[in-house]
């Protein structure tokens, strides 16, 4: 069994209500970069994808698991919570957008709409 880290990107109830009191255009404000890069993945995963958007994410799920399908299994259908552990305590189920990294091997996967796409980040923190 590997060790993954998933990486999210935080909206806090702050950023909604910015967003639903100023409308999408609200998203051009310099300090909704985050929200727009988040937007962006949700829709439109890898391919919307640059290596200094990791800068907007952070850990947020710690997972046992034997593969990518299992780390998406467990933080989304949360079926076996034992194997996850929470590193910070907003996090939501994993989805298109979210960034999953094998600890072992360093490699960062982002999820899609169908499977996973290996990408580059640009974080010595954690690359």
């Amino acid at each position: 069994m590997a060790e993954f880290t998933v990486f999210q990107i935080e909206v806090t109830r702050k950023d909604h209500d910015y967003i639903n009191s100023t409308g999408w255009a609200g998203l051009k404000h310099d300090g909704m970069e985050h929200f727009r890069v988040k937007q962006d993945l949700s829709f439109d995963g890898s391919s919307a994808w640059h290596p200094d958007h990791f800068t907007h994410f952070s850990p947020a799920l710690g997972v046992e698991a034997d593969s990518l399908d299992e780390v998406f299994e467990l933080t989304n259908l949360w079926n076996d919570e034992s194997r996850v552990s929470r590193i910070r305590e907003r996090a939501h189920s994993t989805s298109v957008g979210d960034i999953i990294c094998n600890i072992e091997t360093g490699e960062y996967f982002m999820v899609n709409n169908f499977g996973f796409e290996k990408i580059e980040v640009n974080d010595e923190e954690y690359a």
